[in-house]
């Protein structure tokens, strides 16, 4: 049971949550209101308390300022992600870590995540900022990630600070149902955000209203981690799991073209003999490793070969076979 400590109850009664449980996480309110101090205390929580083995975590920041002291936690599945194009990078690998983890159930026919132990967890800060700077493909890839992810143990934990109906879109409510709102300016940024008052009339930094799903919003106060504390976990971490590698590489740097053309173009063949597609079986029948495998299937997608991954976790075939035919599979 991965428990996180959500706060206390004005009565100082403990709310700790299963992240399994709790799912896909949106955070919002003002700046300076207390959800960098949830975030941090979400990750430290989980990493003083797991191993590497057991939760990952992918950390997104545009900002480049509030997931500095992580980064040589052992506990991290890629590199901090900070710039627009790393961020879609990213979460296509995450997209396809899903995918993945979907067709080795299937294999196995696992039915609960909790069989295997492994959660992986995607914290994003300030989110807002990526929708301003890339297109409708950041919303909808993160869509289809918490549509499939929870079912597989990766989870999605948004925060932002901008509440309108641009950032927290249709899209987003429907598909993350789990809320921590702190104090929000206006009625209508608690309506947006919890579907109900109550945000506006918050008091002091920290002081916030978790909702899990369709449930009634409980008033807590959030756990206050220091900075010296941080770095204590982050050093215990290190100290504990020495010689832990990220999953995802130790850059965003792309294979050379000509590397990633070849591949393709042997990909491509496969799907039109085959018509099947998944980075498992890429990495099987083109012998290469995973990141490759990632950066193949993402070209298909691309170039419209395949489709996105669907609520089912599969994809369509969009070209035509080796007779011309053209059907999804």
């Amino acid at each position: 049971m991965k428990k996180i400590s959500i706060g206390n109850t004005p009565d100082g009664v403990p709310v700790a949550v299963d992240i399994a449980q709790l799912g896909q996480l949106l955070v919002g309110g003002c700046t300076g209101q207390g959800k960098s101090m949830f975030l941090h205390s979400l990750i430290c929580s989980l990493a003083a308390t797991h191993s590497p083995d057991e939760v990952r975590f992918v950390l997104m920041d545009p900002k480049g300022v509030e997931f500095g002291a992580y980064v040589k936690l052992p506990h991290l599945y890629s590199p901090v992600v900070n710039k627009p194009e790393q961020c879609m990078t990213m979460l296509r690998y995450v997209e396809a870590e899903v995918e993945r983890r979907l067709a080795m159930f299937g294999e196995k026919d696992v039915r609960d995540i909790s069989d295997f132990r492994k959660h992986l967890i995607v914290v994003v800060d300030e989110f807002s900022d990526y929708i301003l700077e890339l297109d409708d493909t950041f919303v909808s890839t993160l869509s289809r990630i918490a549509v499939i992810g929870g079912s597989v143990g990766v989870y999605l934990v948004l925060s932002t600070s901008r509440i309108d109906a641009i950032n927290i879109s249709s899209a987003i409510k429907a598909n993350i149902p789990s809320r921590l709102a702190f104090r929000v300016c206006r009625k209508i940024d608690s309506l947006t955000l919890l579907n109900e008052s109550g945000g506006e009339n918050l008091l002091m930094r920290g002081d916030a209203l978790f909702k899990d799903g369709d449930g009634e919003a409980v008033r807590l106060q959030v756990p206050y981690i220091r900075d010296e504390t941080v770095k204590q976990i982050v050093d215990s971490a290190i100290a504990q799991y020495p010689g832990r590698e990220f999953i995802i590489g130790h850059s965003f740097v792309t294979l050379k073209n000509k590397d990633l053309e070849s591949m393709y173009s042997r990909a491509l063949d496969l799907v039109r003999t085959t018509r099947r597609a998944s980075t498992s079986w890429f990495q099987r029948q083109l012998n290469i490793g995973y990141n490759d495998a990632l950066k193949v299937i993402s070209l298909l997608e691309e170039r419209g070969a395949i489709s996105p991954v669907n609520d089912k976790g599969a994809r369509e075939i969009l070209v035509e076979d080796n007779r011309g035919v053209s059907n999804g599979a």
